[in-house]
Formats: structure tokens, C-alpha cells, sequence
């Protein structure tokens, strides 16, 4: 996977704050948690997968990739966690930097993703492919809308802040 396209959106939501920690919901085989791993000084770095050879994958890749990682030092996340569960049932209250590539969701899957996200902190980024979610714009604010490489193709990324 092209994860330049990813990495470019990533870092558009910089600054990150110390301790902030990135949460990748649907993280597949983890390629974009190790990512995030590697170029922001994250807390943690999270993947949440449900299914188990996609988890089993990113579990792996996770492991090799961990002593790279750890010479890196300050600029990469001080942990990285692969989580096999339901991603939307993943609580977000702590995550500074969620990332969901929403393509393939139904439009339920993305209902619960909205009303998760109602759970995010103030100040939290948010980061969605393919279509622009119906966020409460009380509450937030679509920060840049951006076509970049990711996978086999250009995609349209949302980036998004919660303001209250």
C-alpha cells in the first residue's frame, strides 16, 4: 500500500499534543497505525480490527516492525497496540487523531461512527475517506477536504476538529 498519500493527511493535523494518542478504526493489516506510528510522536498508536487474519496480520507486521520503531525513539509513538474487537465500539473520549477509512461502510456503520465520535475530546482530529460524514457542525469543523494516493488510487479525505 502507498501510505504517502495517508502520511500527508496525517501530518495536516499536526500540532500534536504531548501525549495524544491515534486510533485507527478498521485498521486492517495495520499499515496505517505503524504509519502514524513512525512520524508522530503519538502516546499510542492503535489499530482496532474484527477480523481475525487481518488482526493476525497487523499483529505480525507490528512485532517486526517494533524494534525500527524503538531506534526511532522521540519521534515515534512510544507504543503500538493491535486490537481485535468492533472499532465502533472503541471509546474515543482519549484519542487525539482518529482515522477511519469509512469507503466501504454502510451508511449504519457510519450512523454509529458519528454518534462515537460525539464521545471525542475537544480539539480531537478526526480523518474519514470517501464521503463527508454528517458531524454536528456545532461541534465540529471539516478543517480540509484533500485527494492523495492511497492504495491503488487517489481518494478524497475529510480531516475534521471537534470544537466543543
Amino acid at each position: 500500500m502507498d501510505l504517502e498519500g495517508f502520511a500527508e493527511v496525517l501530518l495536516s493535523c499536526a500540532p500534536f499534543a504531548p501525549g495524544e494518542s491515534f486510533i485507527d478504526l478498521g485498521s486492517g493489516t495495520g499499515k496505517a497505525v505503524l504509519c502514524a506510528a513512525a512520524l508522530a510522536p503519538f502516546k499510542r498508536a492503535t489499530g482496532v480490527e474484527f477480523v481475525r487474519p487481518l488482526h493476525d496480520a497487523a499483529q505480525r507486521l507490528a512485532d517486526a516492525a517494533a524494534p525500527l520503531l524503538a531506534e526511532l525513539g522521540g519521534g515515534a509513538a512510544a507504543e503500538v497496540r493491535m486490537k481485535l474487537g468492533d472499532a465502533l465500539d472503541e471509546d474515543l473520549s482519549r484519542a487525539g487523531v482518529v482515522f477511519a477509512a469509512t469507503t466501504c461502510w454502510s451508511d449504519d456503520a457510519l450512523a454509529r461512527l458519528t454518534t462515537a465520535c460525539a464521545r471525542a475530546k475537544k480539539g480531537a482530529r478526526l480523518i474519514n475517506m470517501t464521503r463527508r460524514l454528517a458531524l454536528p457542525a456545532a461541534d465540529w469543523e471539516l478543517l480540509r477536504k484533500v485527494r492523495a494516493q492511497y492504495g491503488r488510487g487517489r481518494m478524497t479525505f475529510f480531516v475534521y476538529r471537534k470544537k466543543t
